[in-house]
């Protein structure tokens, strides 16, 4: 019983003979049936990586509230807003700009980091 279930978790983990190094199913663009997501889903995943603890402890190490930070500079509220608001814009640019082939085309990431290394 134990080897049936040893031997049925081996061939589910086993790689399809097809795979070579440049190509294998895992970096494929996914067919149009698998593209579940939409506008809406990608807009909440980026709004979920502005919203965690980094961006919180950001904004209160500008103002200088905690005398244990490092980079407590001592801004006003509003300040500290305003850099907040316009580093988060910049930075979603630059997603923006790096994943703008995955979202249209559907090449996965890993595919598109091997171009700049000539693979």
């Amino acid at each position: 019983m134990i080897v049936v279930a040893c031997t049925n978790l081996l061939k589910s983990l086993e790689v399809s003979a097809d795979s070579t190094a440049y190509q294998n199913e895992d970096i494929l663009p996914l067919p149009p049936a698998r593209r579940t997501w939409t506008r809406r889903t990608f807009v909440f995943f980026w709004l979920a990586t502005s919203i965690n603890i980094v961006e919180w402890s950001a904004a209160s190490s500008s103002l200088g509230w905690c005398r244990y930070d490092i980079v407590a500079i001592g801004l006003t509220v509003g300040q500290a807003i305003a850099v907040n608001a316009i580093s988060t814009i910049i930075i979603c640019v630059a997603l923006l700009i790096s994943g703008h082939a995955g979202a249209r085309w559907n090449i996965p990431f890993a595919v598109i980091n091997r171009t700049g290394w000539g693979v």
